[in-house]
């Protein structure tokens, strides 16, 4: 779904720019929802964090989170602020898409925990200072939920660090977004070390309707870009489609945090 219309935010000069390169018409739509944006204001948004519980381990650092970003843009103005309704129907359409792809979780992972912070640019950053953010601080969440969807796809499980990828396209190829599904239950591989076509089918429907539902609500899913080619250029990309493919992932953070066995021999110097 596109957003509305928005207020004219762009300078004459700029929209002449715009109009008359076409290799930069195509961004004009982008360019007009997000100006506001990419010129450093006091616009916020909220990054969604979901907590995936390794239930075979007793620590927390095994546990799979993913996030997603999503901006409030109520009567063609971005809102920085957000009640307890826009939090309802984002828990509501997350809790449905998570129930829809724990079916096709292995038992081990269950879905406990969803965190909304609130996400801001921020406009001192030092782009080559790597003690710089490009973010100001979140600190703790704003709104939280409880979520019990445990995984139904049987007790067998692959490694901790295999997953599945959900791209999220925008107008712009070199930023596009993406976020990691854990757990995915060995029944969703082929012969071939590839995901089932049809799981992939399931799982990118049940995110593409997420964002459509929320996109009706005027809770639009972007991506954060921070720089372009080197530049600094703090924007906001709205998601523009999703893209899941056969290809499993592998999070090398999500590898379990205690080793089991372990052994280690010389080499002969």
């Amino acid at each position: 779904m596109a957003l509305p219309a928005p207020p004219t935010l762009l300078q004459a000069f700029e929209k002449t720019l715009f109009s008359g390169n076409p290799y930069l018409r195509p961004y004009l739509t982008w360019y007009q929802y997000f100006y506001a944006m990419t010129h450093g204001t006091t616009d916020k948004w909220r990054r969604i964090s979901v907590r995936c519980e390794d239930v075979s381990s007793d620590l927390r650092a095994d546990d799979a989170y993913f996030t997603m970003d999503l901006v409030n843009y109520t009567n063609g103005v971005i809102d920085t602020t957000w009640t307890t309704d826009d939090y309802n129907k984002v828990w509501l359409e997350v809790g449905t898409f998570l129930q829809s792809y724990a079916q096709h979780m292995s038992s081990n992972g269950k879905f406990t925990e969803g965190h909304a912070y609130i996400m801001q640019f921020n406009p001192d950053w030092i782009i080559d200072d790597p003690k710089s953010s490009p973010f100001v601080p979140s600190g703790p969440p704003e709104n939280s939920t409880q979520f019990a969807w445990p995984g139904q796809a049987g007790t067998s499980w692959s490694a901790g660090q295999v997953a599945m990828s959900v791209t999220e396209l925008t107008p712009m190829r070199a930023h596009w977004g993406r976020f990691y599904l854990p757990f995915p239950a060995p029944g969703n591989f082929q012969a071939s070390q590839q995901f089932d076509p049809t799981f992939v089918d399931q799982v990118a429907t049940a995110v593409h309707l997420m964002y459509d539902n929320l996109s009706a609500a005027e809770l639009y899913p972007v991506v954060t870009q921070t720089r372009h080619k080197g530049v600094s250029d703090q924007s906001l990309l709205q998601v523009t489609g999703v893209q899941v493919d056969s290809n499993p992932d592998v999070i090398r953070r999500r590898r379990k945090w205690a080793t089991a066995y372990k052994k280690v021999l010389p080499v002969q110097s």
